[in-house]
């Protein structure tokens, strides 16, 4: 896919998608195999003890790996991620979070994405390497594919 139109694919992803909606998530860098993606550390996002709870780090993480990966695909083409592994290093804190994403691999059938988290102060909180499995959309799923983008 013309590196143009994988890039305005994966703008179009993270606007439209619902959950990344939800997560008030902003693409603040994108390139090919490469991502930065912002978050609202909101109230709603933390734990009993105030810092930021660590599905909504891991839905962070998960999303700005994913939309790297996507960068590097063919139109017909597509991913899910079959590995997350996070190293939690600090607590979620401030009013921002900053996922930074970047490809290591990627292969015929997976990518390998390393992604940080920074909380507004600079401090890394997390770390994750996150595996994709690349597959060819291809029948119903192309259907799918395009109902869900339009809903």
């Amino acid at each position: 896919m013309p590196e143009s139109t994988a890039l305005a694919r994966v703008r179009r992803q993270i606007s439209t998608a619902r959950f990344p909606q939800l997560l008030g998530l902003k693409l603040t860098r994108l390139a090919r195999g490469k991502v930065e993606v912002r978050m609202p550390n909101r109230a709603a996002f933390r734990q009993y003890r105030g810092a930021t709870h660590g599905g909504a780090l891991c839905a962070l993480l998960d999303t700005a790996a994913t939309m790297a990966s996507n960068t590097l695909i063919a139109a017909d083409q597509d991913t899910v991620t079959i590995e997350l592994k996070v190293n939690f290093l600090a607590a979620g804190a401030g009013r921002r979070l900053d996922a930074k994403a970047e490809v290591l691999h990627h292969g015929q059938s997976t990518s390998i994405t390393k992604v940080e988290i920074r909380r507004d102060d600079g401090k890394l909180c997390a770390y994750a390497t996150v595996t994709n499995l690349i597959y060819t959309v291809k029948g119903p799923e192309v259907a799918f594919a395009v109902h869900v983008q339009r809903a």
